[in-house]
């Protein structure tokens, strides 16, 4: 209160305008950056096994059979901000495996990113997910499972 005694009517008046002005103008900046929202928008992602020559997706399952070697995400998209980084993180039984950060650097297209082990064994059987964020916000998750499949 003594500090309110000192400071004029008007240099109040004055100071609280400054701070209005000051927060207005950091709530324009954020938006304009998408601090509070994403400009990445996912139109279709799937989980495959393979791509053809055209980079299409083959064989689209959520049950990928026992003994396979890779599993491919396959998603198009389209975002308002280029250069964007994103987070693709592949997870097994809830347990992260890979997390990898991939820049994309063009306003709209199709991208694949493949799940593989280096020794080149098949994949452990198991529930799966693959998850695209964009900073903390997720866009896309897909779920999957490496089963034994019945012939």
């Amino acid at each position: 209160m003594y500090i309110l005694k000192k400071i004029k009517h008007t240099e109040l008046i004055e100071i609280i305008g400054a701070l209005l002005l000051f927060f207005l103008m950091l709530t324009a900046w954020a938006f304009k950056y998408d601090i509070f929202t994403t400009s990445l928008s996912i139109d279709k992602s799937l989980i495959c096994i393979e791509l053809d020559e055209n980079r299409k997706p083959l064989k689209i399952t959520e049950n990928i059979p026992r003994g396979t070697r890779q599993v491919c995400l396959w998603f198009k998209y389209n975002t308002s901000r280029t250069p964007l980084n994103i987070k693709i993180t592949w997870s097994l039984d809830n347990e992260v495996l890979l997390s990898e950060m991939q820049k994309l650097v063009t306003p709209e297209g199709v991208k694949a990113f493949y799940l593989l082990r280096e020794d080149g064994m098949p994949l452990e059987d198991g529930r799966y997910s693959v998850t695209i964020k964009d900073g903390s916000k997720i866009i896309s998750s897909i779920p999957f499972k490496i089963i034994k499949t019945e012939n």
